[in-house]
């Protein structure tokens, strides 16, 4: 009778933490590209109207690709962004300016919705508040967070 070979089990997967992103303001220069067209558009009290294409012509915040590229080796990354409502190309514009960008990274991790704090991660990235994530805000464009360098000096040291 031969003896049997017993296997260790396999180690489980680790499970990554996940940072959702915020796209305009943080990943996307939206601002810059807004106020030299908010005279001829906007309408005070109404949403920001921007015209057909207005998303997929952003620029990158400096540092942005970069930075979510070393973040996505140790985290799981989603991508999280309020559209406006009342402008159904910006829900297609948004999701193909942030596929263009990250390729693959974005791919089947883009959430467009208007309640981001119903969004589940330990880590949220955005230049606005949202009251009731359940996670880490970093507050992008802050004193603390000015920049992506600031964000991941952050993660280095946790």
């Amino acid at each position: 009778m031969g003896l049997t070979r017993i296997r260790a089990p396999p180690e489980p997967p680790k499970i990554m933490k996940t940072i959702a992103i915020d796209m305009d303001g943080v990943v996307a220069e939206f601002t810059k590209a807004w106020l030299p067209i908010r005279k001829t558009t906007w309408v005070k009290g109404k949403s920001k109207e921007v015209p057909v294409g207005f998303f997929t012509t952003l620029e990158v915040v400096d540092g942005a690709i970069e930075a979510i590229n070393i973040l996505a080796k140790t985290y799981d990354i989603h991508f999280l962004s309020t559209p406006q409502w009342d402008n159904p190309y910006c829900w297609m514009e948004k999701r193909i300016w942030i596929y263009d960008k990250f390729g693959e990274l974005a791919h089947k991790k883009v959430t467009l919705t208007n309640e981001k704090h119903r969004f589940i991660a330990d880590f949220l990235i955005d230049d606005y508040e949202h009251k009731g994530f359940t996670g880490k805000h970093i507050h992008f464009r802050t004193d603390e967070f000015p920049d992506w360098n600031s964000v991941l000096k952050f993660f280095e040291d946790l």
